[in-house]
Parts: structure tokens; C-alpha cells; sequence
């Protein structure tokens, strides 16, 4: 069935939902952006949304229906058509099924219906999932293997389709799912098949033929290469996903390309993506996905950008300051002053844009050879010359999503040890401290080990920085930035940095690491050896396999040396 390429005429269903209840600006701008291709957007929400937005959907949609959280999507599209009723769909030329769990539109919606408008398909996606050869869901989905099919987060049916007893049988006499995966198996990945083998013809806009048999899934291990191809949507999960899953299959690099892409050859509203992910995402997953580690040039100044933008604030006296970093101190470029101060409450923090807090280590005590070489390799990254301050500053300017940069994480010496999960025996003070200041965001303890300023020393936002800092509870813990002796005081400056990137995530800020080209060469041929020598002995322990492999037999060990056996 074609149909005018200029029609309006369609009915989009649209299934939210939120986990808070709440509704983030990249809904309502795609919202806005589907009443330009549709006559009719009707939401429905899935579970308990506020009063305030739902309003807020209701002043972007034509119709907002909010039901029990039950069926996942596919009971929310059912109960959206069944509600709206097959009489008044049959006004419809198409009918959209289509769901909250991408960011859109990357390019103008109008464009890619017009394309498909003159396409003579029964139904047609915009992306779809490769065919699978084998059986990956231990006899769970009818065929024996996964076929190709559309994606079922975006579904356009035509109106002889939808108004087909086929189609209609099919939705009125299925059962909603009752779990994640009953839905994929039973609804999404048979749903193309099943027609198809009836006879109706389908199509896809974004055509990813030339992955067949190599990227089962190009919508997301090719993000990158269909936002090159106009596809209007990126799927948020792109954007924290389960980076295990991403290593074991690829380089690591598709999720990050995938934001490449939209930054560089898109117009979307980079805010609205950040708005959403701060608000609802593990940051450490975050960080993971987008790598958010950044190699600023310590030779090359790419501009200048810190002068009367930037200050360093140094917590110790000058004397030990200039005993300690003395060479960095001084490469520090003019118009960027150096504060010498007890510790950062009271600090006219907001008076910069950009600052650097160096935290100097306690040297009237016991000062291991770690903790010195830490400080030193801090300092090459935050501070190791001019024009990496001048970059520094630049970085900020460039990804405003960046509220906090910090050193990379130690990995030698006594730390390798000290870090445990990486969390450095510190997991449940976060936790509770989080609680106690209205935290809402998931902070995980699993494989997402956190970044924070282990040796207290970091670049920020300095406004934000000024802002975190003047609550009560962060007041209390930035009292022990200073001349510390250790202790107490010391266990509170490391709750304080583990606490701050959840309080930049609080007021919708990242936290990445930052170095400089000089200190980079060191921390990557650490992390290489380190690799290279715990293989040497892993793999005479157990047979080399790859590395995800490896970790799973290495888990077998653990609970046959637990069970004694």
C-alpha cells in the first residue's frame, strides 16, 4: 500500500515511561516533532507519572492515557489501540507504534516518511535486528533461531495491514508479556516472520545490509554509521549500556562513535541528552559508554583560554607547595593566579570559571612512596604545564557537560590493593551519604567501579563547585581539605571526593578524567604491563581464552575453593 507522501493522516502511539514519574525535554521535543507528521500522538504511560507531567505531556500530545505498569510495551500498545478502538483507526492511513527509548529527531521526521510514504510495504521500521543462525534463547522463541526483523521500538502499519484480521487476530489474542525477554521472544523478534510468512510485504528505512552475517544488532554496535546514513533516532541505551557486553564483541569504541556522530553531523540538542542520562543513569555507566577520559596537549596550546578564567587553589603552605610542585606551580600561565589556602570552605571558589584544587600531601607524618608518586602524577595531569592548563580550560569550554575532571585512577604501588572493588572500602558511606542529601540517581557498586580525586586534587566548574560546597553535610567533609594528620580527617576528605562527582551528577554534571600528552605515556604503559604480567600468570593457570571467557572460569575457581573442593 503507498500513500501520499504529504499525508498527515497517521496515528502515532506513543508508550512512555519514567521510573520517577517525571518528563525530560527530549520527550517533549520529539512529541512536538511527531504532531508535524501526525494528525493524532497518543501516549501512553506505562506506571505512576506526576500530575505536573503529565500535563506536560498532554500540552504536546493530542491524547495522554496513563495505565498500570504491566505488558511492558507491547501491553501498552495494545491498550492504546484498543482504546482508541479499530473504527477510529480505520480514519488513519498509518498507525506508528513506537516508544521513549531513543533520543529524536536527529534529522526531520517529514523526510523519512515522505520516503517511506511512496514505498508499497504493509509495514515498515526504521532499523531492524539481523538474522541469527543459531538459537541464542535456549528454546524460548518459536522459530529455533532469531530472524531478521524490525526493531519493535518504532512500527509503522499501513491501514489494510492493521485493519487485516491477521494483524488484528494476532493483537487481540496474544498474551501480554511478563517479562523482558517474553517480549522479545514472543512479540518483536517473531513479529516480522510471522507476517512476512503470511504474505505481507515489509521494509526498513535505514538499511544495514552490508553488517549481515557480521553485526547482528547494527542499531547498536553501528550507531555511529547510521546516524551517517540520516537514521533520525539514536537509542539511548547507546549512551550507558553494558560496556562487558561491548568489549566482548568489538574495540569498545561504537557507543562513543555513536555520540561522535550526533555531535558532529546532527543538530540535536546535546542538553537534552545530558539532562536525561544525569537524571536517571549510573554515571560511572555513562562514563564507561561515551569515555569520558580525556589527553589534553601539553606542548601544543590550542588557544588561550584560561587567563582571568582559571585559578589554582593549593591546599597547604607555600613553602611545602614549592618544596612539592614547585616546577608545576610555575609553568602556571600568567592571568591564571595561584591561592595558597587552609582548605576550600571559604574559598572565593565562583570568582572562576575554571579552577584547580591541589590538594598537597601530608608530609610531617609517614609519606609512602605511592602516595608521593601519586601527588607528582597529579599534578602532571591537572597542572604538568601552560598550555595544558590553557587546553584544560578549552575542554571545558568544548563539552559543557564536564563539570568535574580528575586524575586517572592509581593503579600502582599500595593503591592496586587499597582500591578493592574501587570503591576503597567506602561503597556503603557513599551510599548513605547519598541518601541522606535526596540523591535519587542508581550509584552502583557492581562492575562499574567509580573515577574521583583519590589523592584530593581536581579541576571544576568553579561556581558549581562553590555551590556543592555550601550544603551543610559537604561543608562538613570539605573542612578536612587542609593541613590533614591523618585519620578521621582523612577518611572524610576521601568520603568528600568520592561524594563530589554524585553531587556534579546532582546539578547535571559529568565527571571524566583528564592528563596531559607527557603523564599519558606513563599511565598507558602501566596499564598495559599490569595486563601483560597478570596474563603471564593467569594463563598458567588456566588456558588462554578471551578475556570475558577467562573471567568466567576464573569465577568457577572462586566457588570451588569457597565449597572447598
Amino acid at each position: 500500500m503507498i500513500i501520499d507522501r504529504n499525508t498527515r493522516n497517521r496515528c502515532i502511539i506513543f508508550l512512555y515511561y519514567d521510573k520517577d514519574g517525571l518528563v525530560d525535554r527530549y520527550v517533549t521535543g520529539l512529541l512536538d516533532a511527531l504532531r508535524e507528521v501526525a494528525t493524532c500522538v497518543y501516549v501512553v504511560v506505562n506506571g505512576y507519572i506526576t500530575e505536573e507531567a503529565e500535563r506536560e505531556l498532554a500540552g504536546h500530545a493530542h491524547e495522554v492515557r496513563v495505565r498500570v505498569n504491566t505488558g511492558y510495551d507491547v501491553g501498552g500498545y495494545r491498550e492504546g489501540i484498543f482504546r482508541i478502538g479499530f473504527d477510529r483507526l480505520s480514519e488513519f492511513d498509518e498507525l506508528v507504534l513506537m516508544n521513549y527509548t531513543f533520543f529524536a529527531p536527529l534529522f526531520p521526521l517529514g523526510e523519512m516518511f515522505s520516503e517511506m510514504s511512496a514505498r508499497d510495504v504493509d509495514f515498515w521500521g526504521i532499523t531492524k535486528h539481523h538474522n541469527v543462525p543459531v538459537d541464542t534463547t535456549g528454546g524460548r522463541i518459536r522459530y529455533g533461531h532469531i530472524p531478521e526483523h524490525l526493531n519493535s521500538h518504532f512500527l509503522a502499519l499501513r491501514r489494510d495491514f492493521f485493519l487485516s484480521y491477521s494483524y488484528m487476530d494476532f493483537m487481540i489474542n496474544m498474551t501480554n508479556p511478563i517479562s523482558y525477554e517474553t517480549s522479545i521472544n514472543d512479540y518483536e523478534a517473531v513479529f516480522t516472520k510471522y507476517f512476512a510468512d503470511l504474505g505481507f510485504k515489509w521494509d526498513v528505512y535505514t538499511n544495514t545490509d552490508e553488517f549481515e552475517g557480521v553485526v547482528y544488532a547494527p542499531f547498536m554496535f553501528e550507531g555511529g554509521e547510521l546516524v551517517e546514513k540520516r537514521c533520525p533516532i539514536v537509542k539511548r541505551r547507546l549512551f550507558f549500556g553494558d560496556y562487558f557486553s561491548l568489549l566482548a564483541n568489538s574495540a569498545g569504541e561504537s557507543y562513543s562513535d555513536a555520540y561522535r556522530a550526533v555531535t558532529d553531523k546532527t543538530d540535536y540538542d546535546r542538553s537534552m541528552i545530558w539532562e536525561n542520562l544525569l537524571r536517571l543513569q549510573d554515571r560511572n555507566a555513562v562514563r564507561y559508554a561515551l569515555h569520558e577520559s580525556y589527553i589534553v596537549d601539553s606542548e601544543i596550546p590550542a588557544g588561550k583560554a584560561a587567563s582571568g578564567r582559571a585559578a589554582v587553589y593549593v591546599i597547604g603552605d607555600e613553602e611545602r607547595a614549592d618544596l612539592l610542585a614547585g616546577r608545576y606551580l610555575r609553568s602556571v600561565p600568567e592571568g591564571c593566579p595561584v591561592f595558597y589556602a587552609d582548605g576550600l570552605t571559604g574559598a572565593p571558589l565562583r570568582n572562576y570559571e575554571y579552577v584547580c584544587v591541589l590538594s598537597l600531601p601530608d608530609i610531617s607524618g609517614e609519606l609512602s612512596q605511592s602516595d608521593l608518586s601519586l601527588f607528582r602524577a597529579d599534578c602532571e595531569s591537572l597542572i604538568g604545564s601552560g598550555f595544558q592548563v590553557e587546553n584544560t580550560a578549552l575542554l571545558f569550554d568544548e563539552h559543557t557537560e564536564l563539570g568535574l575532571l580528575v586524575p586517572p585512577m592509581p593503579n600502582y604501588g599500595t593503591f592496586y590493593e587499597r582500591a578493592e572493588d574501587g570503591w576503597y572500602g567506602r561503597y556503603e558511606d557513599v551510599r548513605k551519604t547519598a541518601e541522606e542529601t535526596g540523591l535519587t540517581f542508581p550509584i552502583l557498586r557492581g562492575e562499574m567501579p567509580p573515577v574521583f580525586a583519590r589523592g584530593g586534587s581536581f579541576w571544576a566548574r568553579g561556581e558549581v563547585l562553590s555551590e556543592i560546597l555550601s550544603s551543610e553535610k559537604m561543608q562538613a567533609l570539605a573542612g578536612s581539605i587542609c593541613d590533614a594528620d591523618g585519620g578521621a580527617a582523612q577518611a572524610d576528605r576521601e568520603l568528600l571526593m568520592l561524594m563530589l562527582p554524585c553531587m556534579f551528577q546532582r546539578e547535571k554534571y559529568m565527571t571524566g578524567t583528564v592528563t596531559g600528552t607527557h603523564y599519558a605515556s606513563v599511565a598507558l604503559t602501566n596499564l598495559e604491563y599490569e595486563l601483560r604480567e597478570n596474563n603471564r600468570v593467569l594463563f598458567g593457570k588456566v588456558r588462554p581464552d578471551a578475556w570475558w571467557k577467562v573471567l568466567d572460569r576464573l569465577s568457577e575457581i572462586g566457588k570451588g575453593t569457597e565449597r572447598g573442593e
